[in-house]
């Protein structure tokens, strides 16, 4: 289904269900501000995870709350859809993050970003959350191609 682009796509439903997975759970259907700042904070913090991303290794707690008040601006414009991820066993502790960054509605295009916490790296669980982020992007966001960048 093609949708026009006043189409509300972003809804608790749609955006809360999108991760029926073994392994991760949507955090919320809103970032948790400090909370997840800090965390967003001690995971870009890590060299080895900022390595891979196109930010410096952060080294002030402010740019984590930037960040985040990123990711929730976007998401408040219809331009972008990041979700805070964490294990089911620990809900309230976020482990990485995933999403596009960019959406480009008119070109059915968005560019896919994530970032994970360097302890839980080759166990399968961006894998499985990007299968169910991009199967959201083909269908529910009518994408015809996704993009992202490797450094």
């Amino acid at each position: 289904m093609r949708h026009s682009l006043f189409t509300p796509l972003f809804t608790a439903a749609t955006v809360k269900n999108l991760f029926n997975l073994s392994s991760f759970l949507t955090r919320r259907d809103e970032w948790a501000g400090s909370a997840d700042a800090d965390a967003v904070y001690r995971l870009f913090a890590d060299p080895a995870v900022a390595r891979y991303y196109d930010l410096a290794t952060f080294d002030d707690p402010a740019q984590a709350r930037e960040l985040v008040a990123g990711f929730q601006q976007r998401f408040e414009r219809r331009i972008g859809l990041r979700w805070a991820l964490a294990l089911k066993t620990e809900p309230d502790a976020l482990v990485g993050t995933c999403g596009y960054n960019i959406w480009v509605r008119p070109a059915r295009r968005g560019l896919l970003g994530y970032d994970l916490v360097r302890a839980h790296w080759g166990r399968g669980l961006m894998t499985e959350a990007l299968t169910a982020v991009l199967d959201y992007g083909f269908h529910a966001m009518d994408l015809n191609r996704v993009e992202a960048l490797t450094l």
